[in-house]
């Protein structure tokens, strides 16, 4: 699916679902990029007001170094209509303070209705999430916390357990981008915004490599699509042949979903309909966790959800003897809670 085309589904998306959205823009995209990222969205969107965009400069092979943003990219987002503008930030390895504070001290200057984008190293998370508050509080900015892992990184328990100290004890606003279905756990715990990436590129940001590649599409992937009883996204391919030998458990592929309703996921047959319904299934994950009068219940129906993806899980491996393996991010914030 060309990136025109997906940026046309999520702006009708979010409308119908009246969410937020985040523009990814692709290697080498600047300014005109910007534009036409813009243009294409308000195609099919009334307005940019709860867009950010992200210039993607921290990842891939040629991620950036160089901590100097640039103010004129707040600027134009701010003339493309968005209400909040994300700064073009690089890459802040582990253990480097110094790129850390330069992030945060020039956004200061950047006036109002600015999130600092921090595209993190898993260690400051693991280990130095005290650190990490400490800088947060000082800057006092909202800040989005994108996070580099070769495949999940809140698969990893010290890392959900550090973005839970970091939500906890920053005074700005936090917000996790780049992410999957953690984001819905994040803002459980209080987070002030997320984003689940659309593709599996943007759900975290794959460290550098060695050999030059795109690193956009780190390995070649089948088309996937959310399996809500689970709570993970597999390939159409391994979600049919679950299916077909799980016949006896009907209700377990159907989804309630707005794209849906009702129908089994199992007639999804090509990338337009997983990614229309993917969208729609976990909006629908979102409001069924968020949309309860208290931070506590919010937390333990994600924590409930959690447990019974687990489950579900197990069972659909057990039973139809086709690899179904837990998705690490469940066990991490079923960790958490039981702390």
């Amino acid at each position: 699916m060309s990136r025109s085309k997906q940026i046309v589904d999520v702006a009708a998306i979010a409308a119908n679902e009246g969410m937020g959205t985040v523009l990814t823009l692709g290697a080498g995209k600047d300014f005109a990029g910007l534009e036409q990222a813009a243009r294409t969205f308000l195609g099919h969107h009334p307005s940019m007001a709860d867009v950010l965009i992200d210039a993607d400069r921290y990842s891939g092979n040629d991620r950036v170094t160089d901590t100097a943003l640039n103010r004129a990219w707040i600027t134009a987002q701010h003339d493309q209509g968005s209400r909040h503008a994300l700064t073009d930030s690089p890459f802040i390895d582990a253990g480097d303070h110094r790129a850390l504070r330069s992030v945060l001290s020039q956004a200061e200057h950047f006036g109002d209705h600015v999130v600092v984008a921090l595209p993190l190293a898993l260690r400051w998370l693991t280990q130095d999430a005290n650190v990490l508050v400490e800088a947060i509080n000082r800057c006092g900015m909202p800040v989005a916390l994108m996070l580099e892992h070769r495949d999940d990184p809140y698969a990893v328990k010290s890392a959900v357990r550090g973005l839970v100290a970091v939500i906890d004890g920053a005074s700005p606003p936090v917000g996790v981008l780049r992410c999957d279905l953690s984001a819905v756990g994040a803002l459980a715990y209080g987070a002030s915004f997320g984003a689940i990436g659309a593709t599996i590129s943007l759900r975290h940001i794959y460290p550098a490599t060695a050999a030059k590649q795109d690193d956009r599409r780190p390995f070649p992937s089948q088309t996937a699509a959310y399996h809500p009883a689970s709570m993970t996204y597999r390939s159409l391919q391994k979600i049919s042949l679950a299916a077909a030998a799980d016949a006896d458990d009907i209700q377990r592929w159907e989804c309630r979903c707005r794209w849906c309703h009702g129908q089994p996921i199992t007639r999804i047959d090509d990338e337009a309909g997983a990614y229309q319904h993917s969208f729609a299934a976990t909006s629908m994950l979102a409001a069924d966790v968020l949309n309860h009068p208290d931070p506590q219940t919010a937390r333990a129906t994600w924590t409930q959800r959690c447990l019974h993806a687990q489950t579900v899980n197990m069972q659909i491996e057990d039973e139809t003897g086709i690899a179904w393996k837990a998705p690490g991010f469940l066990g991490s914030w079923v960790a958490v809670a039981a702390r």
